[in-house]
């Protein structure tokens, strides 16, 4: 379970990564559009203010007579940037209202002529954007009036724009050519920031993933304040492992005694039926009862005795104890004097493990294997790779069902296949397997064997003596 939450929770942190780097890109792409904007706004109010100066100094060299535009300071009108072009020229056309033109500047032959195109504005200026022959202007309006007040003419002045609103492109071309760095940059900083939220869920998980059965004491301690959302999870989960642990003792300490208490009567019902079937004056028919009946209650002696070292499990896998894996395999062997064993054992292999649970971990793969084998050939095999020794145990029997393949390991299951083939068994000895092998910190897994069979390999961590 908290290997599926911690894949959902690795989705989860390339989504919040995405998000996060989505909304920082989405931040800079509105930031440089505002910017564009605040550029352009400063740029025409740069034109403006020019165009503003430059039309009052105009109109202050205009006059009006007898319905006649004059020329009061025609040397304001010769000036340069009037005259020609310039780096920054004005160009200047006074129009009627019929949209005769009354006044031209001399530099107006270089653009061509301008239309009046100014819709009534109130204010004294009226600044806008216009094209005059294919080229770009920025043009500001002023209305003449006669000394009645009365409306007389329209007064353009344009400038180019390209240079101002070429400073804004090339601007933005940069931020253009710099957005891929600009890309890496906010996704890695999405990266950092994510992981660094993730980072006490992260080591939240990791202590949940190392706490079982036999250690359910352990703490999740990371530094967040009590009342912060993750504080409060930590206190919930370590609330609950507390809990479990509390109900694992007592459970472990019911199953202990009961065991016991089982296992003294069944131990009388045995030797007692042992002592009926040294009887000579028993039928044939009460020898064959006391047999099953004695059959039966050893194999509920070897359940009771199974739970027993479960139990023992649960509270102390004895992680302390070095067990020579090669020497006590081979002893395990040779206690199989006409199997059919097949052993490839690698030399100085150690673990640390009670040596009775590896006994018990050895035999009940072996006596697995030939018993679904039909006492056929076994290959046993253990070997180092790297940190961990590796335990493997194949048979030619009839093999287990995909289907199956994480049942057998439970309390008491029996393969649909055993039960068909008449394979006596208890289903306890493949779960005391399994128990042993998580309370070492193992794996084992469970492969097809060619042409039929299977093959139980199971990894454990191992040790270097110096």
């Amino acid at each position: 379970m908290v290997n599926k939450f911690k894949n959902i929770l690795s989705g989860t942190f390339f989504r919040t990564t995405l998000l996060i780097g989505g909304s920082l890109l989405l931040l800079l792409i509105i930031f440089n559009i505002i910017v564009y904007f605040e550029l352009r706004h400063e740029a025409d109010n740069l034109m403006d203010t020019r165009l503003r100066h430059e039309i009052e100094h105009i109109y202050l060299s205009l006059t009006i007579e007898n319905d006649t535009l004059k020329i009061i300071r025609p040397e304001e009108l010769r000036e340069s940037d009037l005259a020609s072009i310039t780096d920054e020229p004005f160009f200047l056309q006074v129009f009627d209202k019929r949209g005769k033109i009354l006044l031209s500047s001399d530099n107006i032959k270089y653009i061509g002529s301008m239309k009046l195109d100014a819709p009534f504005f109130s204010d004294k200026y009226l600044f806008k954007d216009e094209n005059v022959n294919d080229r770009r202007l920025r043009v500001g309006y002023q209305n003449l009036f006669r000394e009645d007040g009365a409306y007389f003419a329209t007064l353009k002045l344009g400038m180019f724009n390209d240079t101002y609103y070429d400073i804004i492109r090339n601007i933005m071309s940069i931020n253009l050519y710099l957005l891929p760095l600009f890309i890496v940059i906010i996704f890695t900083a999405g990266l950092l920031i994510t992981r660094r939220i993730y980072s006490p869920i992260n080591k939240i998980i990791e202590t949940a993933n190392n706490i079982n059965a036999s250690n359910l004491n352990k703490k999740i301690s990371i530094h967040m304040h009590d009342e912060d959302i993750l504080g409060k999870l930590t206190s919930t989960l370590n609330n609950l492992f507390q809990r479990l642990n509390d109900q694992i003792k007592h459970i472990t300490l019911f199953t202990d005694n009961a065991s016991h208490q089982i296992m003294n009567p069944l131990t009388i019902i045995n030797s007692e039926l042992e002592y009926l079937l040294n009887k000579s004056n028993l039928s044939e028919d009460h020898i064959k009862s006391i047999e099953i009946l004695k059959e039966q209650t050893e194999r509920i002696i070897e359940i009771v005795k199974s739970l027993l070292i479960m139990t023992k499990l649960r509270g102390n896998p004895g992680a302390n104890t070095v067990v020579n894996l090669t020497e006590l395999t081979n002893e395990i062997i040779a206690s199989y004097d006409s199997e059919p064993i097949d052993a490839e054992i690698e030399d100085d292999v150690y673990i640390r493990c009670h040596e009775d649970y590896m006994k018990i971990l050895i035999t009940n793969l072996i006596d697995n294997a030939l018993k679904y084998s039909n006492y056929d050939n076994v290959n046993l095999c253990i070997k180092k790779e790297g940190k961990r020794c590796v335990i493997k145990v194949a048979d030619r029997g009839i093999g287990v069902r995909n289907e199956e393949k994480k049942k057998i390991f439970e309390k008491f299951y029996r393969s649909s296949s055993a039960e068909i083939a008449g394979i006596k068994g208890a289903g306890i000895g493949l779960s005391l397997v399994y128990e042993i092998v998580n309370s070492l910190n193992g794996s084992i897994e469970i492969l097809d064997n060619e042409p039929q069979g299977a093959i139980f390999i199971i990894k454990l961590p191992t040790i270097e003596l110096v």
